[in-house]
This record gives C-alpha cells, sequence and structure tokens, in this order.
C-alpha cells in the first residue's frame, strides 16, 4: 500500500517546529552560506521508512535533495539514507524535522518487519495487519511505516470496515446479544455490501456461536494460546470459509508462536509504542 503525503502536510510539519524563522541561524549571520547534509542509520541494520516524506520536508525548505534508498527497503552497513543541498538557512531549518519523520517512521518499520518475520517463520502466509490505535493526528505516517514493514492496514479508521465490539451489541435489544446480532446482519449487508463483517470474540463460547451466525471474519482478543487453537478449530468446523484474526497483545516476541495457533492474521498496535530508530546527521560546509 503506498501513501500520498502532500505538500501541504510536509510544508505544516516544517512550519510547526520554523514558524518564524530561525532566530539562532538569523542571528549568526550564516544563512546565506551553502552546504549539505546527510542521513545515516546507526544501527547495522533496519527497515527505512520516512524518507519520501523527509525529502518532501527538505525540498520544501529550498534544499536539493537525493534520495539513495526507498522506503520500506532494508538499510544494512548504515548506508546513507538521503543527502541535501543548499543554503544554510534551508538545512537548518529542516534538519530536525527530517530527522524526526525519518526516526520515528523507520522505528515503527522495523519492529513490524521483525514481528512480520518472526509470524511468518511459523506460517508463512499469514499476514500482520495494525490498527486505528496510533498517535492522533500521526495516523498517515504511522500506517506508512508499518506498511513499509510489511504489514497490511487493519482498519485505517471507523469510516472504511466494519467491527462489532461488545460495546455495539450492548445496544441491541434482547437478552441473548449474539442472536440479535445474527438479526441485524442482512440489515448490516444491506449498508455495507462490499464490506466484510466482523466481529470480536473473548471467549471460546462466543468464537463459536458466532462462527454460527454467518460473519466474514471473527476477531479473537486476548485468547490464551491454547484457546486460541481451540477457537481456530472450531471456527474453521463450523464455517471454514471465515477468516480468523488474533488480536490483544501481539508483538515480535510472542508473534511466532500466536502464529502456529492457526489464525489467519494477526492485529497489533505493538508497532506503534518504543523506541525510535537513531539516525546520525552528518553536516558539511561547501568551500
Amino acid at each position: 500500500m503506498s501513501f500520498h503525503f502532500s505538500d501541504a502536510f510536509a510544508e505544516s510539519l516544517l512550519l510547526e517546529d520554523c514558524p518564524y524563522g530561525d532566530l539562532t541561524t538569523d542571528a549568526l549571520g550564516i544563512g546565506g552560506l551553502s552546504g549539505r547534509m546527510s542521513f545515516y542509520p546507526r544501527a547495522p541494520r533496519c527497515t527505512v521508512s520516512g524518507i519520501a516524506l523527509a525529502a518532501k520536508i527538505l525540498r520544501k525548505a529550498g534544499l536539493a535533495c537525493e534520495e539513495l534508498l526507498e522506503d520500506g527497503a532494508l538499510a544494512e552497513g548504515c548506508p546513507c539514507l538521503l543527502q541535501a543541498s543548499g543554503r544554510a538557512s534551508g538545512l537548518h531549518s529542516a534538519w530536525k524535522i527530517a530527522q524526526n519523520v525519518l526516526e520515528y517512521m523507520t522505528g515503527i518499520a522495523t519492529r513490524t518487519e521483525e514481528l512480520v518475520a518472526n509470524a511468518r517463520k511459523a506460517r508463512p502466509n499469514i499476514a500482520v495487519a495494525v490498527t486505528r490505535k496510533n498517535f492522533p493526528g500521526a495516523k498517515r505516517m504511522c500506517l506508512a511505516a508499518a506498511t513499509d514493514g510489511g504489514a497490511s492496514v487493519h482498519r485505517a479508521g471507523l469510516s472504511e470496515s466494519v467491527l462489532v465490539f461488545d460495546r455495539h451489541t450492548l445496544f441491541l435489544d434482547g437478552e441473548d446479544k449474539i442472536t440479535a446480532l445474527r438479526e441485524r446482519l442482512p440489515l448490516m449487508r444491506a449498508k455495507a455490501p462490499e464490506k466484510r463483517l466482523v466481529a470480536e470474540a473473548s471467549t471460546l463460547e462466543e468464537a463459536s456461536r458466532l462462527a454460527d451466525i454467518g460473519l466474514d471474519a471473527i476477531q479473537l482478543d486476548k485468547f490464551s494460546l491454547s484457546d486460541l487453537a481451540e477457537a481456530c478449530r472450531l471456527i474453521r468446523q463450523t464455517s471454514p470459509g471465515t477468516l480468523v484474526l488474533a488480536a490483544g497483545g501481539i508483538n515480535a516476541s510472542n508473534a511466532y508462536e500466536t502464529a502456529l495457533q492457526g489464525p489467519d492474521v494477526l492485529v497489533t498496535s505493538w508497532v506503534y509504542f518504543g523506541k525510535p530508530q537513531d539516525i546520525r546527521v552528518a553536516f558539511e560546509r561547501d568551500a
């Protein structure tokens, strides 16, 4: 999946850090001098992300920019990711925000790549999907970085997917909420005919009963490994075509064991939260 970052978005990031000019550079009187800067990961191995957005920010600052690796590439041996050249005023105004974008997005992409690799050691065709539990205002960057790391998007937001939680069925009439949900499925299909209908289960009993009502997918939340394996078996026994998603607490350290239990998709938010990758920025002054 490819995510587009508009010129306006890149400029908004630049202006957030430098809204009224760079006082230090102006005070020193060095803005008119020229130079270049280069961006290098300090880790010997990482999956890079944010290069296209960082380059757009650098160009918005009036700099010439060369992208030396593509987003989603595996960077080994600390190679140069991108270089920018131009006036010192532009270099200093764009330096830190471009570095921040690269560090945060590469951190997400690298964690994602690790989780995906671990899961696929257990089951080569399993999918890893990231949730909408990303930092407000940074959704596009978070999702772009995760897809650069090999994930797909579970839910970008409420407007493009149907996922029923117990917080929804609470508002359905009747004592038996799963029966009430079954009765609503024709209405749901009429309102969202091209969408998969998905509901979440938190117990084996719920998973078994949901498998019998005609859903397209069932999301199993915070199941133990043994219960996850049993739920996958029950769902496929009742409804072989139903997609099984495992969610809740999935990370790189448990992705292998979770994948072994048989779900089709691992759903995670873990990749968003962690240490950014350290990106070194080297400055040079033109002669």
